[in-house]
């Protein structure tokens, strides 16, 4: 059978478990956007392993095998539209719990994805479990950092200073049956500071009043949802931040070293570049989203724009694909594994495309471009 049809019925046959199990067991509202992005992940996660099995035997195998485990996490990100409403229903803060630790695991295997594919490209001629070891020691080390909190705690974002604030001032409103403004709240309740989940004190009168004032958007309607997501979102966006460096380190080592790489590589990882920095753009926003309505409009704004980067990853992938099956891609992707000092960067159709349409192409042979025989004007 040839390749395209066994990726479609393989991505069918995903996609017609998921339509089934969604016809079949209650579970909380999916919107188009969140639709598109589970089709859109299950289709790369299928490509991906396609290229990790056909992928000839060099270092480039292990990147897509990284990609293969980030796509995967369509699996859980699908399981959790049916928690708390066919999952784990006795469990009242099972739909929280789920998404954070997903939320965790979804920007570890991005990470490593892209720090392996940096590390692989710096140490290319290190041995394959030397530059696993170096990825995830790097990973680990940034995870731990803004992560363990919610493995050492899965509730702490319940337990934050500004949870246990709000707590507060929500008893009171619930009391008096309304949101009173800042001054009349701060003549009656006196906040605390925490540290380590306990209380260290009473703010002064001012800080009082200022801390009030803060957390009085929090106390309408769901509003208060946002602020127990903020330190999540936070972390997110660190570690997001770390995968941004490292690929402009990625891009600098290119242009400074040109060694030779796979062809569309540096594009997929361009595509990765906009995904993540617009990915760390829309939690930001989430951060600064005060109200639990616009969180969830901004929310599904920025998931049509991640779709958008998706279908083009869905497309480079396909080339990507289609290149390693083909002859000469087989030859060259070989000739990678074998003698690297031998060959040059591979000009591909993209290349030749941005060439030909913008560049007369004697003028920028050498750097970043395979130098070529063909007389393009």
């Amino acid at each position: 059978m040839k390749i395209v049809p066994k990726i479609l019925i393989s991505w069918l046959s995903i996609v017609t478990l998921m339509t089934g199990a969604v016809l079949l067991f209650p579970h909380n509202p999916l919107s188009n956007s969140t639709v598109i992005n589970l089709l859109s992940q299950s289709l790369l996660m299928v490509i991906s392993f396609f290229l990790l099995k056909l992928q000839p035997k060099n270092d480039n195998k292990y990147i897509f095998l990284n990609f293969f485990l980030f796509f995967l996490t369509c699996v859980p990100a699908t399981v959790y539209f049916f928690v708390g409403k066919s999952l784990f229903t006795q469990y009242k803060f099972a739909n929280h719990l789920f998404f954070q630790y997903y939320s965790a695991t979804f920007v570890f295997t991005l990470g490593l994805a892209i720090v392996y594919m940096v590390i692989n490209t710096v140490l290319l001629h290190q041995k394959v479990f030397q530059k696993y070891l170096i990825s995830l020691g790097i990973c680990a080390l940034f995870f731990g950092i803004y992560f363990a909190p919610i493995f050492t705690d899965p509730l702490y974002l319940y337990n934050t200073e500004d949870i246990h604030q709000w707590k507060t001032l929500s008893t009171y409103v619930d009391k008096v049956q309304r949101v009173p403004d800042a001054e009349e709240l701060a003549s009656a309740v006196k906040l605390q500071a925490w540290q380590d989940g306990r209380p260290v004190g009473e703010l002064y009168p001012k800080e009082n009043v200022a801390r009030i004032e803060e957390l009085i958007p929090y106390l309408e309607g769901d509003n208060y949802r946002t602020l127990i997501q903020q330190p999540l979102f936070g972390s997110i966006i660190n570690i997001e931040v770390m995968m941004i460096l490292f690929i402009l380190l990625y891009f600098g080592y290119q242009y400074k070293k040109e060694p030779p790489e796979g062809a569309y590589m540096d594009k997929i990882v361009f595509a990765l570049l906009l995904f993540v920095s617009t990915d760390l753009l829309h939690f930001w926003g989430y951060m600064k989203s005060v109200e639990w309505s616009s969180l969830t409009e901004f929310f599904t704004i920025g998931q049509y724009i991640s779709n958008f980067l998706l279908v083009v990853l869905v497309v480079l992938f396909s080339m990507r694909l289609r290149f390693v099956l083909s002859p000469q891609g087989s030859y060259y992707e070989g000739e990678i594994a074998t003698n690297p000092k031998g060959v040059s960067r591979w000009r591909d159709a993209i290349d030749t495309l941005i060439l030909m349409k913008y560049f007369k192409v004697k003028s920028v042979q050498g750097r970043l471009f395979q130098k070529s025989t063909n007389n393009i004007k």
